[in-house]
């Protein structure tokens, strides 16, 4: 049985519970950085420059607010096309899981890269 072959009657719902549980830790994923960057300060000039470097350009600093700007915003937006593909697979009872997790890895890898950036670069 393929992944875009119908699932027999017997499946469906067994697999449309495989495919939503992933799903359904996405809240929690994506208020992640709420908590976690709760009592990390602001990303500035000199805190985003590397150390070895003596004199720091501004648009160092704007080109790691951007990062870390781009990897907040992707985050919902991995996760809302997860979300959509996952309901979709499984309201035409396909197999789903695999969509819905690799889409909750995938936000979840966004969430860290944007944590551990901001964490990195943040003023001490």
């Amino acid at each position: 049985m393929g992944l875009a072959n119908p699932l027999p009657p017997s499946e469906q719902k067994r697999e449309a519970i495989r495919g939503v549980l992933p799903v359904m830790l996405a809240p929690v994923v994506l208020n992640a950085p709420g908590f976690l960057l709760r009592d990390v300060g602001r990303v500035t000039t000199t805190s985003a420059c590397p150390e070895a470097v003596a004199v720091c350009h501004p648009r160092y600093a704007e080109r790691v607010l951007a990062v870390i700007d781009v990897l907040a915003v992707a985050a919902p937006l991995i996760a809302l096309v997860t979300i959509a593909s996952t309901l979709a697979l499984t309201a035409l009872a396909r197999r789903s899981v695999i969509v819905s997790l690799l889409g909750m890895a995938l936000a979840a890898a966004a969430v860290t890269a944007h944590v551990e950036l901001a964490i990195v670069n943040a003023e001490r």
